[in-house]
Parts: C-alpha cells; sequence; structure tokens
C-alpha cells in the first residue's frame, strides 16, 4: 500500500511543479495566459497540493 502512495504522491508533485513552471516562465516572458487557462493551473495546483499533504500523512512523512 506504501507504494501506491508513493506514486500518488511523486505524481502529485510533478503536476504542483509543471503548472508552477508554466505559470512562471510565462509571467517572466511577459506572456498573458487567458484568464480560464490561469484559473486551471491554479485549480490543478490547489487539488494537487491536497493530494499532497493526504499521501504525505499517510505516508507518515510528517511525524
Amino acid at each position: 500500500m506504501e507504494k501506491k502512495y508513493r506514486k500518488i504522491w511523486a505524481v502529485s508533485l510533478l503536476f504542483i511543479s509543471i503548472s508552477s513552471l508554466i505559470l512562471n516562465i510565462g509571467n517572466l516572458a511577459s506572456f498573458e495566459f487567458p484568464n480560464v487557462l490561469k484559473y486551471v493551473f491554479t485549480l490543478i495546483i490547489s487539488i494537487t497540493v491536497l493530494v499532497l499533504i493526504y499521501t504525505s500523512l499517510k505516508l507518515k512523512i510528517w511525524k
């Protein structure tokens, strides 16, 4: 069961990284994303942060 949580934890960390990277590179390059796209990336980050916290607690990373 721990392997399953490790995979979910890694995928959620990957999604957070990719979404943040896209938004930050767009801001640095002065590229204006449509608002819908910004909201979608923000929603992805919000959901995956919750998943990351849940799996971290299940893996007992925070003691």
